[in-house]
């Protein structure tokens, strides 16, 4: 039925391609991230030491994490092939979402790494992930999509406490 109601939306071949990119991940929980807004920002709660997420150690956070890396890289592929046959206006703003997501969810993975481990290699892998994030955003022309601005109206911050995470070595 969903690949039906994506093959609508889109057209076969797009359609298809999103229908993959949503599937990214199964229904554990560990889907792609598309969107900054509570996914991540949740995430900076916990390691600044909010009790979001109690229950968990920073193994187990770091593992969820990676996983979630690997399946927003997965959706993303799948994204940019629909974005290469439709000029659909709502793929290329998922694309461009997964492509936000891929870069915080790094981070988070890394600096969660970094609390399980205290492996310097992972901090230092927070810190260029982080540099890389922030030129990605730099070349970005964002216009708000509500009041609020929409998922892009967090990324600066997020990318600021995220970066001060990572100066305090947390």
């Amino acid at each position: 039925m969903f690949q039906a109601v994506c093959r609508s939306l889109w057209g076969a071949e797009a359609g298809d391609c999103m229908w993959q990119a949503y599937l990214a991940g199964g229904d554990a929980g560990q889907g792609p991230v598309s969107r900054v807004w509570w996914v991540v920002t949740r995430e900076v709660r916990r390691l600044k030491g909010d009790l979001a997420g109690a229950g968990q150690n920073w193994d187990e956070v770091s593992e969820q994490w990676r996983r979630r890396v690997a399946s927003t890289v997965t959706a993303l592929g799948w994204a940019r092939q629909a974005a290469a046959v439709s000029d659909d206006e709502d793929i290329h703003a998922f694309v461009r979402g997964l492509e936000m997501g891929e870069g915080f969810a790094g981070v988070v993975q890394a600096l969660a790494e970094y609390r399980a481990t205290g492996a310097a290699e992972a901090l230092a892998a927070a810190r260029a992930k982080l540099a890389r994030l922030r030129e990605h955003l730099a070349g970005l022309t964002l216009a708000p999509t509500d009041v609020l601005g929409g998922d892009p109206g967090c990324w600066e911050e997020t990318l600021v406490a995220l970066t001060e995470a990572a100066a305090r070595g947390q």
